[in-house]
């Protein structure tokens, strides 16, 4: 399992809290999220430029889809979101992730944590395939990609990197159920 690390001369906020499932208004959490990061890293998670408009946009098309969104909140803002994206189709079920963290988290781990989350909950929905859209610049996603064994190769707008999830067991199943329950558990705390 991918650990995260905090940022050398942190102030141990950085790490952020525990993953956790974003069960209501996953749009507006996602919208907000997205808007705080700056044109740089706008571009690097969508693969080209994007304004406020575009990202409303692309927040109001996640309801109705099969999405599921994870998050880290630190001091009381959600500062790290991934979204898991499954499509049902003639060959099985599969996912495409997308990863975002804001400028000032970025590279003390927290993305690991979340992509650790997103991978256990693709192997428990029976996702055969799991496929990122890395911008080729991305040093950091390309890196991380290739730590949980990805395999890597051209894709549309850079590098798509590739990975099977495990089949789902009564451990994984477990592990899931108790970082639901602990993500329930810190935001009744929080709140």
């Amino acid at each position: 399992m991918l650990h995260a690390q905090p940022s050398p001369g942190g102030d141990g906020t950085a790490e952020g809290g525990p993953v956790r499932r974003v069960w209501l208004s996953a749009a507006g959490i996602c919208r907000d999220h997205l808007c705080r990061l700056s044109p740089e890293s706008r571009y690097m998670r969508f693969c080209h430029a994007v304004d406020d408009g575009f990202i409303a946009a692309y927040c109001d098309s996640l309801h109705g889809s099969e999405v599921v969104v994870f998050g880290i909140t630190i001091d009381g803002a959600w500062r790290a979101v991934a979204e898991l994206h499954v499509v049902v189709g003639e060959g099985g079920r599969v996912a495409e992730l997308a990863l975002s963290v804001e400028d000032r988290w970025q590279g003390c781990g927290i993305g690991e944590k979340l992509v650790a989350r997103a991978l256990l909950a693709a192997q428990n929905q029976r996702v055969g395939t799991l496929f990122m859209h890395i911008h080729h610049d991305n040093r950091r996603m390309l890196a991380l990609a290739r730590r949980i064994g990805a395999r890597l190769g051209p894709g549309p707008g850079g590098i798509e990197a590739r990975i099977a999830p495990d089949a789902p067991d009564a451990f994984s199943l477990a592990r899931e159920w108790c970082a639901d329950t602990a993500g329930l558990f810190a935001a009744g705390l929080e709140a």
